[in-house]
């Protein structure tokens, strides 16, 4: 029974390693990349979507899909993910089929880099690494329970703090203790409004990257509903404070 105590112990440590996260090196995000840390990739393109929508250069075409607008795009629009997302919409297309574009692809993976070198996100081959480590603890500890010798009290003791800890660890996301952090310091200077009041639309943006579903059903409810935006993963990760149903006339439908 020890033997397969002491082998969980190792691959609690080494999954403890694995999951701990590079030092923190950026202290500001763009609202793509705040949508990104939220949300993944699919809040980013969300995101991008929305700031093409503000300028015009995409709208609704049949329901649940978006195309461009304009006749010609600029050679190279501000954001690198909203210019993939434009450069990529030859045809119309739902928000799941632009995220498999190659150049969206791309320019997501850039970003996600950016971000795990950033400290705000775990490196993906280290967290699943971690992530088959911890899930085998349980199997381990079973196998020695079940055929093995009956354990005595301390060793059950034992097993219960090694599968506390795998099950604490499991539950870890990529997003880390810096990334949390900056988030909140970004809602607290972003709070959603109660009502839909003019703003401009580097707030919209930002508004929408840090709450999601919310702040498009609040500020952006017809281009949300008809591209089909909302039902974004990340829109989970709120604070529930309730948003008031009346509100005056958006200036952006």
């Amino acid at each position: 029974m020890w033997w397969f105590i002491g082998a969980a112990g190792i691959q609690l440590i080494t999954a403890a390693a694995l999951l701990r996260p590079a030092p923190a090196r950026r202290a500001s995000l763009d609202a793509v990349a705040a949508a990104c840390v939220r949300g993944g990739p699919r809040a980013a393109v969300t995101v991008a979507l929305t700031g093409l929508h503000l300028s015009n250069t995409i709208g609704v075409d049949r329901p649940g899909t978006v195309s461009v607008r304009v006749a010609e795009l600029p050679v190279r629009l501000p954001d690198p993910l909203q210019h993939a997302v434009a450069t990529s919409l030859r045809t119309p297309m739902d928000a799941r089929a632009i995220i498999t574009r190659p150049r969206v692809r791309q320019t997501l993976d850039n970003l996600l880099d950016g971000l795990t070198a950033d400290g705000l996100l775990r490196r993906h081959t280290r967290w699943t690494a971690a992530q088959i480590l911890l899930a085998a603890i349980p199997l381990n500890l079973m196998v020695a329970v079940v055929f093995g010798p009956r354990p005595h009290i301390t060793q059950l003791a034992v097993t219960a703090l090694l599968l506390t800890g795998a099950t604490a660890l499991l539950c870890l996301p990529r997003r880390t203790p810096a990334a949390h952090a900056l988030l909140a310091s970004l809602r607290a200077a972003h709070p959603l409004p109660m009502t839909r009041p003019r703003l401009p639309d580097g707030e919209i943006l930002m508004l929408v990257a840090l709450h999601g579903d919310r702040a498009l059903s609040q500020l952006l409810p017809r281009f949300a509903r008809e591209a089909g935006l909302l039902g974004d993963r990340g829109s989970t990760d709120l604070s529930r404070t309730p948003i008031c149903q009346v509100v005056p006339p958006s200036p952006h439908p």
